[in-house]
């Protein structure tokens, strides 16, 4: 089947996005040319983060000032400073979260390799992949320095070993091109991250109803996609190339392990936090019932 023509709009940028950004036999040739230059990106990304985090912060307290909440506490110099600090941070993770998501979206979901990630490896790296990983590792860089400025937060320990964690994941992937199944990952879990971050800022905003229906989109969002469309797409398929010759197929031996137990552990991470959000889903539904 002929592959589907995008849109007319997109239509130049995705034929400058074909070229491959570098290759295996490239890299060696020039990996300190290619090195320096990943680092200067990943520099300039994380710059522009921190100064949109700069401006949704000032946002943060406006938003606050305006709710009846912010209304409530603004003589408490304190409290509102955090809360608003805590709002202006939220507004950041929607706006960054939603942007990448936006991103894999409509450059990279249409991809034939979506549906089938092990193939052709290792994988080619064209410029659109390249920048969804730059945007990606620039966010969990960033994310990894606020975690250690913020030792006060109760989930400092969780939080910074989860950035670590994709940190590695994702650094691992990139230069051992299997980006086909990295970006695969990146768009199914980054979905749910905006609705999350929404429904936390307008939780701390004491807006009740639209927390309430973020956090219920949530639940089928994260339950679909995770438990879903991940194993479906990137699990099961990992499970069929682990007889010998698929394995032997696949290319780069030391690579496959690391990537199959590194999918089922991330598997196993978004069965626990389905049982968790559908736990404090219903908790919360029988409390209201209750009153």
């Amino acid at each position: 089947m002929d592959k589907p023509n995008p849109h007319p709009i997109l239509a130049d940028y995705l034929r400058a996005s074909e070229y491959a950004f570098h290759d295996l036999r490239d890299r060696r040739k020039h990996s300190a040319f290619y090195d320096r230059q990943i680092y200067l990106q990943l520099l300039t990304y994380i710059l522009v983060l921190h100064v949109i985090k700069r401006h949704c912060l000032a946002w943060g307290a406006h938003i606050l000032g305006n709710t009846a909440r912010g209304k409530r506490i603004v003589s408490d110099t304190a409290k509102f400073d955090k809360v608003a600090h805590k709002v202006g941070d939220g507004l950041f993770k929607v706006i960054i979260h939603s942007v990448c998501f936006s991103y894999g979206v409509v450059f990279i979901s249409w991809e034939p390799y979506m549906l089938e990630p092990f193939k052709d490896y290792p994988n080619l790296i064209t410029a659109k992949l390249h920048r969804l990983y730059m945007m990606e590792i620039a966010f969990c860089v960033y994310a990894t320095i606020t975690t250690l400025r913020e030792r006060h937060n109760v989930d400092f320990t969780e939080m910074l070993l989860h950035h670590i964690a994709t940190f590695f994941l994702l650094t691992f992937s990139y230069y051992a091109q299997a980006v086909h199944v990295g970006s695969l990952i990146l768009i199914l879990h980054d979905v749910s991250d905006p609705i999350l971050e929404l429904g936390k800022m307008l939780f701390r905003l004491e807006k009740m109803t639209g927390a309430a229906v973020c956090f219920g989109v949530l639940s089928v969002v994260f339950c679909v996609t995770r438990c879903v469309l991940y194993p479906a797409l990137a699990v099961w398929p990992a499970v069929q190339l682990s007889t010998w010759e698929k394995y032997r197929q696949f290319g780069v031996q030391a690579v496959y392990p690391v990537f199959f137990v590194g999918l089922l552990v991330l598997q196993a991470l978004n069965l626990f936090w389905t049982v968790k959000i559908t736990r404090a889903l219903f908790t919360r539904m029988l409390n209201n019932k209750n009153e």
